[in-house]
């Protein structure tokens, strides 16, 4: 037959640290992050609708890169922005304006 025995406590106390961060540390760990994370969701908002209004206002020689960038920039959100604005807005025509040759 197996005995158990309860594990036997000694007098030494544990280091606060042992039981984890109190309260007011953990209150204070998430709200250091805050700010910065509204800053990113606002830009990422702005960067957002400024694609979708720029793939919708600029002419394309094909209608289906422009449906292809709305589509990608609706489903990817900050990233489908960043990357229409970083590559797809030159590859849009500028239809109506002058060249300059």
């Amino acid at each position: 037959m197996v005995s158990r025995h309860p594990i036997a406590l000694t007098d030494q106390t544990l280091p606060e640290s042992y039981f984890g961060p109190d309260d007011d540390e953990v209150q204070s760990y998430q709200s250091q992050g805050k700010g910065w994370t509204t800053f990113a969701l606002i830009i990422s908002v702005v960067l957002w609708l400024w694609a979708i209004i720029d793939v919708c206002t600029r002419r394309f020689a094909d209608v289906n890169r422009k449906i292809a960038w709305v589509v990608a920039i609706l489903l990817c959100g900050g990233i489908g922005s960043l990357l229409y604005l970083i590559f797809g807005r030159g590859a849009s025509s500028s239809i109506g304006k002058s060249t300059g040759h």
